[in-house]
């Protein structure tokens, strides 16, 4: 009984030595591999020049030293869109978005003058909508006028001196004002606190804010939240506006065209070709959605008096033609 089980006992040892010996010829044939080398580090790379061509996504320039570069520009690049604008491009797309100084008539909610210099912008958290007060501080250039914060200043300490009962003490012979001129004056100081004082309570302002419409006379309508005057207000602008802008979004590359400066950070994958992370353009011309259609009677005149110079041209060959035939016969004779 025993002697018939060792047999298949010996036969299936000698199989399992046979399958390692086997594993450990394949092993020697085929060694253990190592460590997968790391990949390079990506190396930065700031190209900046003139676009060229624009494509979705693409971009290709031309560096100041003649080096072409393709830039692949990321989803989440970050942009940066500046230069000017006509003023047909207001309240189109995503542009509207506005900031001015103005003088405001804080009762009537009237903007006092027409606007003539703005910002268009990208919203962000950064830049919050409203009306903050102090106009553009205006900068004199002629010195003898002095520093007009200082005279402010001296102004204003005269008159909270002159409020002040015991900033000084009064001459003998000086008199009280009567009992009505002091009422009359108590009630211009709380006519002013409250803003329904006589004449127009006008103050300058910053404004941020959303066009939310523009009639057919180019009134512009602006909400602006603030606690100031009543929102919204209508302004009206000059006849040729300065117009800046300073856009963040990546929509924004869709003004660029070529010609315009870039600048762009990212890293090199291949020669002459950059993944954008960052990406500045500056527009050489202001950007308009107005496109110039050529003259059809231009066109027709160009096409005349081509028409009419390849005519005269087929007439002097023509009176050539016929010189040289009689020259001919003449020798000929």
């Amino acid at each position: 009984m025993f002697s018939s089980f060792r047999l298949p006992v010996a036969v299936v040892g000698s199989v399992g030595l046979l399958v390692l010996l086997a594993a450990g010829t394949v092993r020697a044939q085929f060694p253990r591999r190592g460590a997968m080398p790391a990949r390079p580090a990506p190396i930065p790379a700031n190209p900046s020049g003139t676009i060229e061509a624009i494509g979705r996504g693409m971009m290709r320039i031309k560096s100041l030293a003649g080096q072409p570069y393709i830039l692949q520009i990321q989803k989440e690049a970050k942009v940066h869109v500046t230069g000017t604008a006509k003023k047909d491009v207001l309240g189109v797309g995503g542009l509207i978005f506005i900031s001015f100084f103005a003088e405001v008539d804080k009762r009537q909610s009237e903007v006092q003058n027409k606007i003539g210099e703005l910002t268009l912008f990208t919203f962000s958290p950064e830049r919050p909508l409203g009306a903050f007060p102090g106009a553009r501080p205006a900068v004199s250039a002629d010195p003898a006028e002095g520093d007009t914060k200082s005279d402010a200043k001296t102004d204003a300490a005269e008159d909270a001196k002159s409020d002040d009962p015991a900033a000084g003490v009064a001459a003998p012979d000086t008199e009280k004002p009567p009992a009505e001129a002091r009422k009359s004056r108590s009630r211009r100081r709380r006519s002013r606190a409250r803003g329904d004082g006589e004449g127009p309570d006008i103050d300058g302002f910053e404004i941020v804010g959303r066009i939310t419409g523009i009639d057919k006379a180019g009134k512009i309508t602006v909400y602006v939240p603030n606690p100031y005057f009543k929102s919204p207000v209508q302004i009206e602008l000059t006849e040729d506006p300065h117009i800046d802008l300073d856009l963040t979004d990546l929509r924004s590359l869709a003004m660029a065209k070529p010609g315009d400066k870039v600048i762009a950070r990212g890293q090199q994958v291949a020669p002459n070709m950059v993944q954008v992370n960052e990406m500045a353009v500056q527009l050489v011309e202001p950007f308009t959605m107005v496109r110039e259609e050529p003259d059809k009677k231009s066109s027709r005149r160009s096409r005349r008096s081509r028409r009419e110079e390849a005519e005269k041209e087929e007439a002097a060959e023509g009176e050539k033609a016929e010189e040289k035939a009689e020259e001919r016969s003449e020798e000929k004779e």
